[in-house]
Parts: structure tokens; sequence; C-alpha cells
């Protein structure tokens, strides 16, 4: 995805592609990027499932950049869907951009 910093307030609702850092930064796969934006959220599910991926960044000493790498909790069969908690925030920010758009 593409690395740009935060945008408050400019209407354009694309979290379902990003990852939010506290530095301000994002990674914004919306556009481009691989397979690892398909990721779905566990707490989507009725009732939720529990995740079985988690992504974390870190510093790669082989290109000397920080990447970001999507690791398993637990042993993933062939065909179970990856899935990761996008977290509280996620939805909170979800429902109210909804309500803001279709009051």
């Amino acid at each position: 995805g593409k690395i740009r910093k935060e945008e408050k307030g400019n209407g354009a609702y694309t979290r379902d592609y990003t990852i939010n850092y506290k530095s301000g930064l994002v990674v914004d796969s919306e556009k481009y990027g691989n397979e690892a934006r398909m990721i779905n959220a566990a707490e989507h599910f009725d009732p939720p499932r529990k995740p079985n991926v988690e992504y974390r960044g870190f510093h790669s000493l082989h290109t000397s950049t920080w990447v970001i790498g999507i690791f398993a909790l637990r042993n993933i069969d062939t065909g179970d869907e990856l899935l990761t908690s996008y977290g509280k925030s996620y939805f909170k920010s979800a429902r109210s951009w909804m309500s803001k758009r279709n009051p």
C-alpha cells in the first residue's frame, strides 16, 4: 500500500483498506496493495469469530525499511479464511461515517 499522512476531516472514508499508526502515518491499500488487504474482521461475523492472524510492524534487516507482516496466531488449515481484529475504534468510526453520509 501507499504510505501517507493521516488526513482528518477530508470526507473520504478509506479505513477499509488502511492501517493507522499513532505517529500519524497510514498505510493505505485502497487502490493498490496485495492480497493482505482482503483479510476480514473477525468481529464482523455473528457470532464473532476469533482472529487467526495479526499485523505487526517491524524493521527489516534485509531491506533496512519498516514493513508490515502478517503473523499466524495459531495453526491455520488449508481453506480457512484469514481473520484479524480490526479493533473497536474501526467499527465506531465506520458507524459514525455512515450516519453522517446517510442521516
